[in-house]
Order: C-alpha cells, then sequence, then structure tokens
C-alpha cells in the first residue's frame, strides 16, 4: 500500500492588471505608483502578517529558523552564518536539481522511480562538481 504524505499548501502571489499596455502608454510613471501603493496597502500587511506563521511552524516541528530577519522588523533573530550558508547551498542544489526536465514535471509517477530519477541527477551534478577541468 502507498505510504501517505503529508501536503501543505504554500502559496505564490500572482498578481493581472487588465489592460496593463494601454495604461503604461497613457501614464507609465502613474501607472507603477497606483500599483506600488495598492501593494503597499493590500498586500504587504497580509504577508507581513503571515510571515511569522511560517517561523511559528517550522520551530514547533523541532526545527530551527535560519532566516535572516527582515530589514524593517523590530526585533530580529540571531542566524548562525556558516549554517545559512550550508542553507544556501542546499537551496541552490534543489535550484539545479529542477533544471532536470524528468524531476521537475514529475515524469515518473511511483515515488521509487521518481527517487531513482533524483539519485540519478544527483550524482550526475556531484560528478559535475567534482569532475577535473584540465
Amino acid at each position: 500500500m502507498a505510504e501517505q504524505v503529508e501536503r501543505r499548501l504554500a502559496a505564490i502571489l500572482s498578481s493581472d492588471v487588465f489592460g496593463y499596455t494601454r495604461l503604461m502608454c497613457a501614464d507609465g510613471e502613474g501607472t507603477l505608483a497606483r500599483l506600488r501603493a495598492q501593494r503597499t496597502e493590500l498586500i504587504d500587511p497580509k504577508v507581513a502578517e503571515n510571515w511569522g506563521h511560517i517561523v511559528k511552524l517550522i520551530e514547533t516541528n523541532g526545527g530551527t529558523v535560519h532566516i535572516p530577519s527582515q530589514s524593517n522588523v523590530q526585533v530580529r533573530r540571531v542566524v548562525d552564518l556558516k549554517i545559512y550558508r550550508h542553507r544556501n547551498l542546499v537551496e541552490r542544489f534543489f535550484n539545479k536539481l529542477k533544471h532536470f526536465r524528468r524531476i521537475a514535471t514529475r515524469f515518473d509517477k511511483p515515488a521509487r522511480n521518481y527517487l531513482a530519477a533524483v539519485t540519478l541527477a544527483s550524482i550526475r551534478l556531484w560528478m559535475r562538481h567534482y569532475e577535473p577541468t584540465t
């Protein structure tokens, strides 16, 4: 029987402006100013309001947050720069891994086949990193 995987929802905000080209042709600076004002009034407060939920979620699950605080907050988290650099390396590795189409599109539906594809792509990336250049 297949193993049940818990999934969590992550949101990416995207906005579409009706008649953007026409508005930019008529008044480019004014259009950008209105869009920035709407983002400042409507979107940024909601993002700031929910930002703490991510940190709380990580900490309640026993993890340690290694995400630097934003520059505009009152209380700043202390971040170990060595761990943050390692976290950055892992993020860049996953970014490179997503360049493999078979992995990015989840071509292999069974979990064991997908894991095998991830393993092979990881080995390929590792070999590319350590192969001699001369």
